[in-house]
């Protein structure tokens, strides 16, 4: 299953690039973060969910934020650094609420 999910991620990766769609490329971005921790890989997936915050920069992106916000708080999680985790959950609700 993680091998289809590689290929799936990776085309879509493909594709938002070929796009050049910042937005895209970044929630392929997140996808591989998220595949990278659930595999345990949770030192790449955090070093990946920086990399994107680095390609979207600090312009707002409606609902991509939040998403990355969420993953942060998901790595730091897992890393096990709980005051971190926290203020990047807060961070997405608080962008999810802006989102709506």
């Amino acid at each position: 299953m993680t091998a289809v999910a590689d290929r799936a991620i990776s085309a879509f990766a493909r594709a938002a690039s070929n796009a050049q769609s910042v937005a895209a490329i970044a929630r392929a971005g997140v996808s591989r973060a998220v595949l990278l921790r659930h595999q345990g890989q949770v030192s790449l997936a955090l070093a990946c969910i920086q990399s994107i915050t680095a390609e979207v920069g600090a312009r707002y992106r409606r609902g991509l934020n939040g998403l990355i916000e969420l993953e942060f708080a998901e790595c730091h999680l897992a890393l096990g650094w709980p005051t971190t985790a926290e203020e990047h959950a807060r961070r997405a609700i608080g962008l999810a609420d802006r989102d709506h």
